[in-house]
């Protein structure tokens, strides 16, 4: 009974500031407070939050609500246990703490300036087990001139959500691990980052993942990790390799419903280059054999071509930017 009378309150309370919206522009943090404050002692669902905090988004004006403040309205529902919450009028209760860096509430400054590729370019590749077993990034030391240099940082079964789990419960983010904290001791040019193949089993995405803000908030994150490493190098997101067959409950409905739109929306955001890796398997299952990981020199070259050819081809145009600019200012003091 209470909790309907709650929830009623609650309603009524969003349905208040919507039409208060007609009038004045309200901001986002004033229309969450309400609705936590509707909520005062109420035990609700995490979809339940989920939902409400949505409705409240939508009330807003197309103006006022921002990316960054939809961002930190997800940021906050995130922070909130998986199974129950109690909504305060202040704070919401945190759960799980981790040495890892925190939750992003809005998306920090890029680098001011891009890393002057030198001579020796230095390329970070990070994943799951498709990368930590040299399933790629050595064919991908093939395929790039002499004068690159490829490392690879993978963990079996990672995952890019913080939380996700083996099929067992076991943690498995790859946020955390030492292969993690290894690549943010290199000085690389280039971050290649392929991660989402573990985050389609059912355990990481139905539930409370089947909405993907979880997924989204924790790519974003990783990824401007790396932006924001002192050797400020350029990120590429490579869609992971095609599932020809259901593996380790990972099937390609999941992978290409769920977590490739998903992965698409976080380059968009953090301005990385989007590697579609995924599409340059779809022809390729006889070199999966399990489904998942490249069974054959071919297969795993399949890979290394397509994530070779976009670094060529963003370092060829960096440098033809470059070399025009150059020309430009010279012809301008040649003519002056």
């Amino acid at each position: 009974m209470k909790r309907r009378r709650a929830l009623g309150l609650f309603c009524a309370g969003l349905l208040f500031f919507a039409a208060c919206g007609q009038a004045r522009p309200l901001s986002l943090p004033s229309v969450v407070t309400a609705a936590a404050q509707t909520t005062t002692g109420v035990t609700a669902t995490r979809a339940t939050a989920t939902t409400a905090a949505t409705t409240a988004i939508t009330t807003l004006p197309p103006t006022t609500a921002t990316t960054a403040e939809t961002t930190a309205v997800t940021a906050t529902i995130a922070t909130r246990p998986p199974t129950t919450v109690t909504a305060s009028t202040t704070t919401l209760t945190t759960y799980r703490t981790t040495d890892a860096p925190p939750l992003p509430t809005a998306r920090p400054p890029k680098p001011t300036e891009k890393r002057e590729l030198t001579e020796t370019v230095r390329v970070v590749c990070v994943g799951d087990s498709i990368t930590k077993n040299g399933y790629w990034e050595n064919n991908l030391q093939g395929a790039l001139p002499e004068t690159y240099v490829v490392e690879g940082f993978g963990v079996n079964a990672a995952t890019a959500l913080r939380y996700g789990m083996k099929n067992d419960g076991t943690p498995m983010g790859f946020v955390g691990t030492e292969a993690y904290a290894d690549s943010l001791r290199t000085v690389p040019d280039i971050v290649v980052i392929m991660l989402g193949t573990n985050d389609a089993k059912p355990i990481n995405w139905e539930g409370d993942m089947d909405n993907p803000h979880q997924f989204i908030i924790d790519t974003t994150d990783l990824v401007r990790t790396y932006q924001q490493m002192d050797s400020a190098p350029t990120v590429f997101l490579a869609l992971p390799p095609t599932v020809h067959r259901t593996y380790s409950t990972i099937t390609e409905e999941a992978l290409a419903q769920k977590v490739i739109p998903a992965l698409r929306r976080v380059a968009k955001v953090t301005d990385a280059h989007l590697i579609d890796v995924h599409a340059a398997t779809a022809n390729a299952a006889e070199h999966f054999a399990d489904g998942v990981h490249p069974s054959d020199n071919d297969g795993r070259q399949c890979i290394a071509d397509e994530i070779a050819a976009a670094i060529l081809t963003y370092v060829t145009s960096e440098k033809t930017e470059k070399t025009e600019k150059k020309e430009k200012t010279e012809g301008t003091v040649c003519n002056g």
